[in-house]
């Protein structure tokens, strides 16, 4: 017998973390990032904020595949389907935002 699908819930804290770093990786502003990335710039605020931060719509999400991140690592930060150029310039932020799920997550 099949085990239901476990849905899995990003955490606000962790995607947040992720967004501001990879505005940092690109050299951008938080405004300049909104702008570039056509996401309102009040959005992106609450997208990035450090307390009590709104996970990225799924929308605005699809937004950012432009600057070659994947929705998984958007929302699960797994790594894997990023880039190599990309992947070292996250790495460089001083947060740490880049990683693979453990191979025991149940999600």
């Amino acid at each position: 017998m099949l085990k239901p699908a476990t849905i899995y819930k990003p955490k606000p804290e962790e995607v947040a973390a992720r967004l501001r770093g990879l505005a940092q990786a690109l050299d951008k502003s938080p405004s300049e990032m909104a702008d570039d990335a056509g996401i309102a710039r009040n959005a992106w605020s609450q997208f990035t904020s450090e307390k009590d931060p709104r996970v990225i719509t799924l929308n605005n999400a699809y937004r950012l595949i432009k600057y070659g991140v994947t929705l998984d690592w958007i929302y699960r930060g797994d790594d894997s389907g990023i880039k190599l150029y990309l992947v070292r310039s996250l790495n460089a932020v001083p947060v740490p935002i880049v990683g693979r799920i453990p191979s025991n997550s149940q999600d």
